[in-house]
């Protein structure tokens, strides 16, 4: 017998209640323990993959993150440009 456990990073309804901005910066704001200002889901965020009869979605965000020490907010398309994510 398999058991299939939720991975939150690709299940369909972490998906749906991640969509709405105010929990999706609420969530990541305690995840990073940093002040989000501001989040965007990227256009190519959403994938959906069939793996083992599962659907599975796969969500990307642009986040910009104020910083605790001086105040400044990160700028993710600057630092994007540096540091080229990919999934």
């Amino acid at each position: 017998m398999k058991v299939y456990i939720a991975n939150p990073l690709y299940d369909a309804a972490f998906k749906r209640i991640m969509e709405e901005e105010r929990i999706a910066k609420t969530f990541l704001s305690a995840i990073l323990q940093r002040e989000v200002v501001s989040i965007k889901i990227c256009q190519d965020g959403f994938r959906n993959i069939k793996s083992n009869s599962i659907s599975i979605f796969k969500m990307g965000f642009v986040a910009s993150i104020k910083n605790p020490r001086d105040g400044k907010v990160a700028n993710p398309q600057k630092m994007m440009g540096k540091n080229q994510i990919h999934s």
